[in-house]
């Protein structure tokens, strides 16, 4: 990919709009691109904001049908380019006049060339009117690859019926200028203001502004930048004009007509700001500038509600009296808390813009291999298509004809997997829970993380009906759930990674015999089903011949340097981006919780005995009858030990994407587990997705929850009830909300797999494998064979039931253990009796 044409506002003199271009084109020519091409509405001006950039007249459709012709991708860049805001009618696509119809010239051209098309960074909405959608819905049908700035732009998108849309963010976030601090007598104000519809609330507002000037003008200078001065409708300078008007002779300068990186340096040396254009608080962010935003439209408010700093912004409507001034002293007085909370934004933000940048990095390099099978694809399609008439007839075929086609067809399936895939590796998991399930767990996030850097990933369901895979099933690019191992069955031979997190599933080794073998200590191996003493053995070998060995806690991972000294800690982790982003959807079960008017106290995750504390949940609940309990999660029967309250809602299992509808309206998360061998080695999957959404913890003595300083853990019930107390009067402290938010930001998942795909790479491709019969895993064994032994001496049918099962397909195991046992006769002579009575029942 060399050549791009990229569509957008540009040359229509807005600031804003020429950040945007000038950004996206510094990511593609990181990406490897080196010719580009743009429209424009003045050429002239365009020229003069940016080099290397060849511009068309957005209405010279001749030089641009000639241009998009000759290059690799088109790409709609930035900006809301589909709202409502303008005239937005379909026959306006066939008038010569601006409007949003000119965006939509670009990715048709290239449609009729069979040019891929992608829209990167977009806004979409506000759609008033139906023409407004199926506009915008036929004009995202015509593209390849799809990211947006917001969530809302991704809702709309989906309300139209598109999906695999990636949420990133505004493109001016990319690049940072090198900032010389000016010294400067007074600390500058910064200002940018806008020509709004409603003329009284846009007086208003200059209004307020300008009392705000004449009242602060012996602590501050003022510079008014101006973002958009192409006609007299949108022109800035009107409203710089009028506010100068109002403000007695004070000096208020204008910044205009700068060039781009000038005005960014301009940004860095204010000390504050206050604005309405998008762009401006975008700017005031990037350079950790403390802002007030006036919001004149959700895309303000959208983006700091998203981020969290909603609190910095006032709605237009509101701009009267001393709104201005007291909301400006609030946020210059506590600076500093300011600043850090930007800085927790910005890791966010960074994260966004690094996601959508890998995707579309992944969304190019899949393109040039798409064109070289395209006429691969064409034959498939007839295939499928005779596949698929094939299966329709299983009523009146034989079963035995039916099932050879589903299996070919599933082979198709994978080979085009395969083909179109350009990735890392392959990781196969076996997993022991399936992807729907309520509560997601550690599998499907750093699934969901390793599929996004470009690894395949099959995930081997136990349960292929619940999880609707029959045979395959795609939940994303990259991420695949398969009903059968013997899919993969042409693999045997790869170099796959073979990820392990149930002793049970050992024997896939046995099927790949070039894999690296993955083994993630997650749990206790007593806690998985089908435990027996032959899961310690499979545990060893496990730990002895793994390429890499993954603990989850300081407590497994102790244990496993008994024997790997090189196994890691990555312990569970959290995707800040699925608990800080949510609109303002209330569950309708959540509603009567939130009627009572009372604290809300909450907790989500599995209900089951082995783990939650039934007794202490019991009496914080009844001690504290004035705050309101909500459980969320799956329950097993042992929860009807927990006591029916007035003030205890179970509201049942829900789905991983809704949770952060529940906790947004907890006051306090709690984790009121047990404390035992077993939850002594746990890192429950919520803790860092509490801390994500900011909210105080209360714990259980948990070792993994006492390594966190925003987490209060709590010896017993009175102390546990004390804590909650102490969370509800920490729960708006700023301080504890940031360091909530910072630990968490510490504990990502991608940081986990930043470290674990560290450590792939560095295992070698021959890297030998240790000898499975190491001297205590035999033992081990041996101890196993000589408790079934004994278990069938004192016909204990039901132990010796379990170890028959465990013990099945295990022949070379009987020819180990007499290498360790040739002078322990009589475990030789129960074995002997053992091994005959298994036969007898074979």
């Amino acid at each position: 990919m060399k050549s791009v044409v990229l569509g957008g506002y540009y040359g229509f003199g807005n600031l804003g709009d020429e950040l945007i271009l000038k950004n996206i084109v510094l990511i593609l020519k990181n990406l490897g691109f080196e010719h580009f091409y743009a429209i424009s509405d003045d050429l002239d001006y365009s020229f003069s904001k940016h080099k290397a950039i060849n511009f068309i007249k957005w209405n010279d459709y001749k030089t641009l049908n000639e241009t998009v012709k000759n290059i690799d991708i088109a790409i709609l860049g930035g900006g809301g380019l589909f709202q409502d805001y303008d005239r937005l009618d379909i026959y306006g696509l066939f008038e010569n006049r601006l409007g949003v119809h000119i965006f939509s010239i670009i990715p048709i051209l290239a449609r009729i060339h069979k040019k891929p098309v992608a829209y990167l960074f977009n806004g979409v909405g506000p759609l008033f009117s139906e023409d407004s959608r199926k506009f915008t819905s036929y004009a995202y049908s015509i593209s390849n690859f799809i990211s947006v700035r917001d969530n809302k732009s991704r809702d709309i998108l989906e309300g139209l019926g598109f999906n695999d849309i990636v949420v990133s963010i505004d493109p001016v976030f990319y690049s940072y200028e090198n900032i010389i601090k000016k010294g400067k007598d007074k600390p500058i104000v910064g200002l940018s203001l806008r020509q709004w519809l409603d003329k009284r609330l846009q007086s208003q507002t200059v209004d307020a502004v300008a009392k705000f000037i004449k009242e602060f003008a012996d602590k501050f200078d003022f510079t008014f930048v101006s973002f958009q001065d192409h006609d007299n409708y949108n022109s800035d300078t009107m409203i710089y004009k009028e506010l100068l008007s109002r403000v007695d002779n004070i000096d208020l300068i204008q910044s205009k007509d700068y060039r781009l990186d000038e005005i960014e340096e301009i940004f860095g040396n204010f000390s504050f700001f206050i604005g309405m254009r998008f762009h401006s608080i975008i700017l005031s962010l990037k350079y950790k500038i403390p802002f007030i935003a006036i919001s004149y439209w959700n895309k303000v408010e959208g983006l700091l509600s998203e981020l969290g700093l909603l609190s910095y912004c006032i709605d237009i409507q509101d701009t009267s009296g001393n709104t201005l001034t007291e909301k400006f002293l609030n946020i210059y007085n506590k600076k500093q808390q300011v600043l850090e909370n930007i800085e927790s934004s910005l890791s966010q933000i960074n994260q966004r813009m690094y996601n959508g940048i890998e995707a579309f990095r992944e969304f190019l390099t899949h393109i040039s291999k798409k064109a070289e099978i395209t006429l691969s694809n064409q034959v498939e399609v007839v295939t499928d298509h005779v596949l698929e008439n094939y299966l329709n007839y299983k009523a009146i075929k034989p079963k035995h004809e039916t099932q050879f086609y589903k299996n070919r067809y599933s082979h198709l399936q994978l080979d085009r997997i395969l083909k179109r895939s350009n990735f890392k590796k392959i990781i196969f998991y076996p997993s022991p829970i399936y992807w729907d399930i309520p509560l997601f767990q550690r599998p499907h996030q750093l699934f969901r993380e390793f599929s996004k850097r470009g690894y395949l990933v099959f995930f081997l369901t136990p349960e292929p009906e619940l999880d609707h895979t029959n045979p395959i099933r795609e939940i994303n690019e990259n991420l695949y759930l398969i009903k059968d191992v013997d899919l993969l069955y042409s693999l045997k031979d790869e170099e796959i990674i073979l990820w392990i997190s149930w002793t049970v599933f050992i024997f896939y080794r046995d099927l790949f015999k070039n894999c690296i073998t993955i083994y993630d200590c997650i749990d206790e191996l007593d806690v998985f089903p089908y435990y027996s003493p032959f899961s310690e053995i499979d545990h060893y070998k496990l730990l002895n011949s793994s390429d890499l060995v993954i603990t989850t806690s300081s407590a497994l991972l102790q244990e496993a340097k008994k024997i790997r000294n090189d196994a890691i800690l990555a312990p569970n982790g959290v995707f800040i981006e699925d608990f800080v982003t949510y609109d303002d959807y209330i569950p309708e079960d959540m509603k009567q919780v939130l009627s009572k008017n009372r604290p809300i106290v909450g907790f989500y995750g599995l209900i089951a005995e082995w783990r939650i504390d039934y007794n202490l949940l019991n009496s914080v609940v009844e001690e504290c009858k004035d705050y309101s309990f909500i459980l969320i999660g799956p329950c097993d029967d042992s929860h009807k030990k927990i006591k029916p309250a007035d003030n205890l809602f179970i509201l049942g299992p829900k789905k991983y994407d809704d949770l952060k509808y529940y906790l947004k309206h907890f006051d306090v998360a709690i984790i009121p587990y047990k404390i035992d061998r077993i939850t002594r080695s746990v890192f429950p999957v919520k803790l860092c997705e509490y801390l994500a959404a900011g909210k105080i913890v209360v714990s259980t003595t948990l070792p993994e929850c006492k390594n966190f300083k925003s987490v209060l853990t709590s010896e017993n019930q009175r102390d546990f009830s004390e804590n909650i107390k102490k969370a509800l009067s920490l729960k708006d402290s700023p301080d504890f909300i940031n360091l909530s938010k910072k630990e968490a930001m510490q504990n990502t998942w991608q940081r986990r797999v930043d470290l674990i795909e560290d450590k792939i790479m560095s295992i070698g491709k021959n890297t030998k494998k240790k000898d499975f019969i190491d001297q205590k895993i035999l033992i081990e064994e041996a101890k196993a064979n000589v408790s079934l032994a004994n278990a069938l001496l004192v016909k204990n049918f039901k132990l010796f039931e379990d170890f028959k099962t465990a013990i099945s397909d295990r022949d070379k195991t009987w020819l180990q253990l007499n290498r360790v046992i040739d002078e322990k006769e009589f475990i030789r002579t129960q074995l002997d009796s053992t091994k005959s009575q298994l036969d007898s029942t074979k």
